[in-house]
């Protein structure tokens, strides 16, 4: 495991080599549910509070929550335009980002239990694409014209408001909040991902963002920047796209937080055989990916010497003959992905790997060099 690696690290030990190997017990991987309901395109799906939110190109927003026998049913649709993106918050509200205005629609429960619209916010002419909550409960928000928005909920009024704009030079696709207060935005076709940094300061024994700023663009990569996942340790990775039919890219991109920015450590290269339209953190330390070629991969994460992260394949699900796009993980560590035909798919493992951790160990102060083989269950 990577903490037992972390903990010889931190010891008198130096690690020369770390290699996993794997070893498949059971080969069964097997489709569990699939949720039908949306007459089009998936564009967004959440997971919070053991409810599943969907929101598609139909207009529709849908509430899935478990029935009596464990399964998941319609609890509520909400009619809206076609939806953009959503965003579910650690305080229970959900923010919609409807395509044709330059809202962002925020729902909460009422006495009933059902999700109403309880306010609209705007702070840009275009529509917003993509949404993030920060560590500090702030939301940060960002537009098909370049803006990106710092939103903070005013406790008096119960409303958010904008406390920050950051105007860039080029529409932005997607966002993601990173470790340390950072934030990974991408532009819709470049292929560049920028980072924005906060200033901090503590308030009342807790660590909050004060102004953002840009701290400058990454390298470059082949295609699209298509998807992106925080990682453990401030690494965050990226998926590739297609640019034309010959700039090509389905490659995954591990990052590696270095000061104020990252560095590009590792390029999974040809991850997948299409667009990589979709990457996970799991519970258990793996990333999945999902793609339009209508796989689902499970990759793990290994940490070596000088603690450089590699990503090594370790489970392809190909079970559904549609592209996949979305994907999150549900309580019971179910994968949920949706498909090109409109459903959602739920994968259950019954897989159980063990695996031995190889370590080449040397002491930091003397020669002699000594090779422990360990079983981690």
């Amino acid at each position: 495991r990577l903490e037992e690696i972390d903990d010889l690290k931190k010891s008198n030990t130096k690690i020369i080599e770390a290699k996993f190997q794997f070893e498949k017990i059971d080969k069964s991987y097997q489709i569990d549910e699939i949720l039908v309901g949306h007459k089009a395109y998936i564009s967004s799906l959440i997971f919070m509070d053991d409810k599943i939110i969907s929101g598609a190109r139909d207009y529709n927003m849908r509430i899935w929550e478990k029935n009596e026998d464990g399964l998941y049913t319609i609890k509520q649709e909400v009619k809206t335009k076609a939806i953009i993106s959503l965003l579910g918050l650690k305080n229970g509200k959900i923010l919609l980002s409807p395509s044709g205005t330059n809202q962002i629609m925020i729902y909460e429960k009422n006495e009933k239990g059902e999700y109403i619209c309880t306010q609209s916010i705007s702070n840009s002419d275009n529509a917003v694409t993509s949404m993030a909550e920060l560590e500090d409960k702030k939301v940060i928000s960002c537009s098909q014209d370049g803006i990106i928005t710092i939103w903070e909920e005013n406790e008096k009024l119960k409303q958010y408001m904008a406390i920050q704009t950051i105007k860039t030079q080029n529409p932005i696709l997607l966002l993601i909040a990173l470790d340390d207060f950072k934030i990974a935005y991408t532009n819709i076709d470049n292929g560049i991902i920028s980072i924005l940094k906060a200033e901090t300061q503590i308030i009342l024994d807790k660590l909050v963002s004060k102004e953002f700023s840009i701290k400058g663009d990454l390298e470059k990569v082949k295609g699209k920047v298509s998807c992106m996942c925080r990682l453990n340790n401030g690494y965050f990775a990226s998926g590739g796209a297609d640019i034309s039919k010959t700039i090509i890219d389905h490659n995954i991109y591990i990052w590696e937080p270095e000061g104020d920015s990252f560095t590009l450590c590792q390029t999974v290269k040809n991850a997948h055989n299409a667009d990589v339209s979709s990457l996970l953190l799991l519970r258990n330390g793996n990333i999945a990916s999902a793609s339009k070629d209508r796989t689902v991969k499970i990759w793990s994460i290994v940490n070596p010497s000088e603690g450089v992260i590699q990503v090594i394949s370790k489970q392809k699900l190909d079970h559904y003959g549609h592209g996949l796009f979305k994907i999150i993980q549900l309580n019971d560590d179910r994968l949920a992905v949706s498909a090109s035909d409109n459903n959602i798919v739920f994968y259950r493992s019954n897989l159980f790997y063990g695996h031995k951790t190889l370590l080449k160990l040397t002491k930091k102060r003397g020669i002699k060099k000594k090779r422990k083989d360990k079983e981690i269950g």
